[in-house]
């Protein structure tokens, strides 16, 4: 049993896990490994120094860190990954081969469930965000 340490979890997925899961460790961070490598190495040095992580990173981190998933199906990521990156609904249903209807009709969907994770994203730019939190896109600002 390792008693005062931090741990850090460095996971493809997003584990939501407490100081409470893991026997001794002062406290828990967890990263994914999709995160940008600036704040995997803070969230390192910050496990190091046995500080929270969500202290050391920005507030887009934390969310990132501690969100609860959001179960989209393949197509609502494939739809999520084009339009998060810029492409209009009707380029969405064209490289998919749907109709923009379609691709309007899912990326309605994808904002519901977010909204119901608890993390609403009522904006292009706020979908973008969420893809790069659920490491569907990458983040560009590394």
């Amino acid at each position: 049993m390792s008693r005062g340490i931090g741990v850090l979890v460095f996971s493809g997925v997003s584990p939501m896990l407490s100081a409470a899961q893991v026997p001794g460790p002062a406290g828990v961070e967890s990263m994914r490994k999709t995160d940008p490598l600036h704040r995997v190495i803070a969230g390192i040095r910050a496990t190091q120094r046995n500080r929270s992580a969500a202290r050391e990173l920005d507030s887009s981190t934390r969310t990132a860190l501690f969100a609860p998933e959001v179960a989209l199906s393949p197509r609502e990521r494939e739809v999520l990954e084009l339009y998060a990156t810029g492409y209009t609904a009707a380029q969405v249903g064209e490289a998919l081969g749907i109709s923009r209807n379609t691709v309007v009709d899912h990326i309605k969907g994808i904002r519901r469930k977010y909204v119901t994770a608890g993390r609403p994203a009522f904006t292009k730019v706020d979908l973008f965000r969420r893809a790069v939190e659920d490491g569907l896109v990458p983040d560009g600002s590394v």
